[in-house]
């Protein structure tokens, strides 16, 4: 859809959200300029009106006074984070978790990669507390053994894009947060669904981001992450953008104890490795761009 249409379709879930109850902003007059120019010329915007629960009736779309509230807070969030070339990481540590392998020590909360198939499981404290295997299958998991086990979908995957169309990324061949961040929206026809596409995809890239910054960190990471996060680098371009006597300094003049230059090339080089492997990392800064 075009960008215009997008907006107008989240002005019309902003208005509904903001003004709750209020008839004039639940009716859509087909003959309306706007609507008209807008929505009424692309197919796959009134197909997105009635995914919203707008009905057609005739001369107007009316959204019943049930509509789905929550549905409608989601449309708008996932659109409002559409034409971004180069997304901004934010600088919070609250989703970050590690994700173990089969070596790593367990902590409370934490999420496991299955060796089998690589899906990750977001554990309970009770499952991570119970889990004493070297090595870590879905098989181990209780709740997994008699729904699948590794053909249960990715519990990252699916906090994601829901359990709706969590099955349908599998049909796509998409079964891991990973693979989702590695697709282009430019792959698939996603009709109305192209906004949702393109938010899952940012979502799902910024959270690889951090299990990324982690990897490069390495045994540095439990020390220095969320203090790199503070100075705004939070991905490997922006590791890049500074000389490492240029991130010690920042270190000093803004968090205390700094890292040593030796510390900080070996991040640098360890960034390198990953753009070269993971190529839309190369679109990850919290560095605003200067035009």
């Amino acid at each position: 859809m075009e960008s215009a249409t997008v907006a107008t379709l989240k002005k019309i879930v902003d208005n509904v959200l903001l003004n709750e109850g209020e008839e004039k902003f639940m009716k859509l007059r087909r003959d309306n300029t706007v609507i008209r120019g807008k929505i009424m010329e692309y197919p796959a915007a009134i197909e997105t009106l009635h995914f919203l629960g707008f009905v057609d009736e005739g001369e107007v779309f009316v959204l019943p006074l049930n509509y789905d509230r929550e549905l409608l807070k989601s449309f708008a969030t996932r659109y409002s984070s559409r034409d971004n070339k180069r997304p901004v990481q934010t600088t919070s540590s609250s989703s970050t978790s590690k994700k173990a392998k089969s070596e790593d020590v367990l902590q409370l909360g934490t999420t496991v990669t299955c060796d089998a198939c690589q899906k990750a499981r977001i554990l309970s404290d009770d499952e991570t507390e119970s889990l004493t295997s070297s090595t870590w299958v879905c098989a181990n998991l209780s709740r997994l053994q008699s729904s699948g086990g590794c053909d249960v979908p990715d519990d990252e995957l699916r906090d994601i894009v829901g359990d709706q169309f969590v099955l349908v990324f599998e049909q796509m061949g998409i079964k891991l947060r990973s693979q989702l961040a590695a697709t282009s929206i430019d792959e698939y026809d996603a009709g109305p669904w192209e906004g949702y596409l393109d938010s899952w995809i940012q979502q799902a890239q910024g959270l690889e981001v951090i299990d990324i910054m982690t990897d490069i960190l390495g045994d540095d990471s439990s020390m220095y992450l969320d203090p790199l996060r503070t100075l705004s680098i939070c991905s490997p371009v922006d590791v890049l953008d500074h000389r490492p006597e240029s991130i010690v300094q920042l270190f000093i003049d803004r968090i205390g104890e700094p890292p040593s230059y030796c510390q900080v090339v070996r991040w640098q080089n360890n960034a390198r490795l990953k753009l070269d492997e993971i190529k839309w990392l190369a679109l990850w800064s919290s560095i605003p761009e200067v035009s």
